[in-house]
């Protein structure tokens, strides 16, 4: 379960990039107010770094028994910024050439997004430490819904796929809109300036406010759940 001194030995242990920071504060916030609800035996931050690899940040167990994998997924090159977006990768260049994105991949065990548009005390995450975080507004969403959503629109992971390998081809970079589709489109990074040169699939916040489970407004005075 979260409790308090499972809380102090994370920050003890937490890495100091803006991603462990985040998940310090969540920590500290979030996850001891969902333990307290009584709907979950258990609420576990994952340290193991072949898990965390397999798209599992925090496993959230039930009463029932039932076994969730969550990864937690923020915009803090974003900060303060709340757009009205949030961007899902489809695909992205590693060492042995092209990969499937987060999203797509069959391979993870992700069940649930916490997807968090955070804020701070500064707009840079470079350095951030915990408690310069001042509020986390969060979505709880189900990785299938997030699919069958794009599923509704003929944007299956295969299209996907061929969709992004085109984008490819053509050498283009920045947003790529979507024909007949509104409130998502494609947005392909410039290797120039991102290594990795992802291609995400960008949904409207609007939408993912309609298939989430849960909103959560996270500060240091509590959270709001909506």
């Amino acid at each position: 379960m979260i409790e308090e001194d499972r809380m102090v030995e994370s920050r003890r242990n937490a890495d100091m990039s803006a991603e462990g920071q985040l998940g310090i504060f969540l920590d500290a916030y979030l996850y001891p107010s969902l333990f307290q609800t009584g709907r979950f035996s258990s609420i576990q931050r994952i340290g193991d770094v072949e898990e965390q690899m397999a798209g599992v940040d925090v496993r959230f167990t039930g009463k029932d028994g039932a076994v969730y994998c969550v990864d937690e997924k923020a915009q803090l090159y974003y900060l303060n910024k709340a757009l009205p977006t949030f961007a899902f990768e489809v695909q992205y260049l590693g060492e042995g050439g092209v990969s499937c994105g987060w999203l797509c991949s069959g391979r993870l065990k992700t069940d649930l997004y916490l997807l968090i548009w955070p804020f701070a005390l500064q707009d840079s995450p470079s350095k951030i430490h915990w408690d310069q975080f001042t509020k986390a507004d969060c979505l709880l969403v189900e990785r299938r819904k997030v699919l069958s959503l794009l599923g509704r629109e003929g944007m299956s992971v295969e299209r996907m796929a061929r969709d992004a390998a085109q984008i490819r081809r053509e050498g283009r970079v920045g947003k790529v809109p979507i024909k007949g589709v509104k409130g998502i489109y494609y947005y392909a990074s410039d290797r120039k300036k991102y290594r990795e040169a992802p291609i995400n699939v960008i949904i409207a916040r609007g939408r993912l406010d309609k298939i989430a489970q849960r909103r959560y407004i996270v500060t240091k005075e509590g959270v709001e759940v909506r």
